[in-house]
């Protein structure tokens, strides 16, 4: 199991296996079979025929089921849903007039994991598509309070750039 399996669970959400069952075949796009097996308090366990799927999926997240992040780890032997963390959760922040000059990627990096752990910078702002706000994803603990704004400089000037957090998921 521990080469094909992942257990999974939405944070703050708890969705049907219908709709789980959509979502994955949606979102991942596993090239091989795969079971789907419920598990208590809202996890899940995916197991994959085929060990790309699994490693692939793994890699290439972070997942969002509507604005419910998705906590993804590998399979482990006794696995007991009451000792997981589900404060760190996966959440898309705007930074709104934020200056060209910090919409280098390694700039976003460095304001991420100021906040939080740095995952990603979304395809709109890398490409420029949005300019009213740059786009990024972090890894933050939801169980402690989040900063409305970080400070910021350029040269001699320093200022507070507000954060504007997308659908924080709500404690379990």
């Amino acid at each position: 199991m521990k080469d094909h399996a992942l257990i999974g669970k939405f944070i703050g959400m708890w969705p049907m296996e219908k709709s789980l069952k959509w979502w994955i075949n949606t979102t991942w796009k596993p090239q091989g079979n795969c079971d789907l097996q419920l598990g208590a308090k809202g996890f899940f366990t995916m197991i994959f025929f085929n060990e790309a799927d699994r490693i692939n999926v793994f890699d290439n997240g972070p997942y969002f089921f509507n604005y419910a992040g998705l906590y993804l780890r590998p399979w482990k032997e006794r696995f007991n849903p009451d000792s997981e963390n589900l404060t760190i959760a996966p959440v898309w922040i705007r930074l709104y007039s934020l200056p060209s000059e910090y919409w280098k990627e390694e700039i976003l990096v460095d304001i991420g994991n100021t906040i939080g752990v740095f995952v990603k910078v979304s395809e709109q702002t890398k490409q420029r598509i949005y300019t009213s706000y740059a786009r990024i994803c972090l890894y933050v603990d939801i169980s402690q309070e989040l900063p409305d704004g970080i400070e910021l400089s350029w040269e001699d000037e320093d200022w507070i750039q507000p954060i504007d957090y997308e659908k924080i998921p709500f404690w379990l």
